[in-house]
């Protein structure tokens, strides 16, 4: 800043207020038509923000765009437009402030950018609360000194808000029985949805305990009895958020791509030698590809408890980065617990096995485990 004082004062006697020319000015905004639905749904903040005063009047008073998100890492785009007429430095650096202090909400992407007028940058945030919470984010732009040198600093160009809603959920898959007779049947269809029951109503090693906030939903095919459907209803009587939910292979894919923090997802029904069987002998369940891996959080497990399992787990732990549980041979719907049965044709009864698949820094780490009831670790043990 220049200043002018009379000969042998030390005292200033005019100042010259900061050229503008010489400053990088902008104004940053939400850059709507990029944001992606999957992150969640924008509204307007209903509290009017004042930016700094070296911004022009006509673009000082802004309402922030609201992300209203159940999203734990979300992708935000914005654009960097002039923000003063006389502003002549094109370039500078914005930084990126919250206005919580929480190590379990960070930014991502670097919190301090160099940029352009009529540039875009996307702002990714990693949430990883469990509760509902909400905060601002906040642009501040500096002089990036490279060639005209500007004296404002932080100069605050711009605001956005996030509402953050905690969700978790609980998906379970019941599949159909063969038809009465087949030699593939598991005695009736009522043996794959008791399994509901005692996952949710019992203290099994799988420790599914549904929280106050979280949503459970059993996805059936357009087959299952209507017996069957009252069944599964009654089961979830005592949860807050609990629905049985009738569709096809591919509506159960939408739905389930729909949903954005999954921490189980379990099956129970029939399994064919590449995979599990949605409807008996007429839909299987879609490949492991058309999942969204943003669905799942990132310690979610994804359990096929059924037949010959092992490679469906496999590239759905690949696929989608989820720790998966599989079945190498055939299983055993006994009356409290799923077990093991046959791993080959010849094979003795019991010698069927668990394989899991977590995944790692390093990769996907593979173990086993018997699911013999005498000495291994069948499905929906008693813990």
């Amino acid at each position: 800043m220049a200043v002018i004082r009379l000969s042998g004062q030390t005292s200033t006697f005019f100042d010259f207020q900061p050229l503008m020319m010489d400053e990088f000015i902008p104004v940053v905004e939400f850059d709507r038509g990029s944001f992606n639905n999957d992150f969640g749904y924008l509204s307007g903040d209903p509290n009017e923000t004042t930016l700094s005063e070296y911004i022009d009047e006509k673009l000082r008073k802004i309402q922030p765009k609201v992300v209203e998100t159940e999203v734990r890492k979300i992708k935000l785009p914005f654009s960097v437009q002039k923000g003063c007429d006389n502003s002549k430095d094109p370039e500078g650096i914005i930084t990126i402030k919250l206005s919580v202090s929480d190590p379990e909400i960070t930014i991502i992407s670097n919190n301090s950018i160099k940029v352009k007028y009529g540039e875009n940058f996307v702002l990714e945030i990693d949430i990883q609360k469990k509760s509902d919470v909400e905060f601002y984010i906040d642009f501040y732009a500096n002089d990036d000194n490279d060639n005209n040198v500007g004296e404002l600093k932080d100069i605050h160009c711009g605001r956005a808000k996030v509402q953050f809603s905690y969700r978790s959920e609980i998906v379970i898959i019941v599949g159909t029985d063969a038809p009465a007779g087949s030699r593939h049947q598991h005695n009736s269809e009522d043996n794959f949805i008791r399994r509901v029951d005692r996952l949710l109503n019992t203290r099994t090693v799988e420790n599914v305990v549904v929280g106050q906030n979280e949503f459970v939903y059993v996805l059936v095919s357009k087959s299952m009895s209507k017996t069957n459907i009252d069944k599964l209803n009654a089961y979830g009587n005592k949860f807050r958020n609990y629905k049985v939910l009738t569709h096809n292979a591919m509506e159960l894919v939408l739905f389930i791509n729909s949903l954005s923090n999954i921490r189980k997802l379990v099956y129970f029904g029939h399994g064919i030698e590449d995979g599990p069987l949605y409807e008996y002998g007429v839909e299987r369940l879609p490949e492991p590809r058309v999942f969204k891996k943003t669905s799942f959080r990132n310690n979610a497990t994804v359990y096929f408890a059924t037949c010959n399992s092992k490679q469906y787990a496999e590239e759905f732990a690949s696929i989608l980065q989820v720790n998966t549980i599989g079945v190498e041979g055939t299983t055993f719907y006994g009356e409290q617990e799923i077990s093991a049965g046959k791993i080959t044709e010849s094979a003795l009864a019991g010698s069927s096995i668990a394989w899991r698949y977590d995944v790692t820094p390093s990769g996907i780490s593979k173990t086993s485990y018997s699911l013999n009831q005498n000495h291994g670790i069948p499905f929906l043990r008693t813990k």
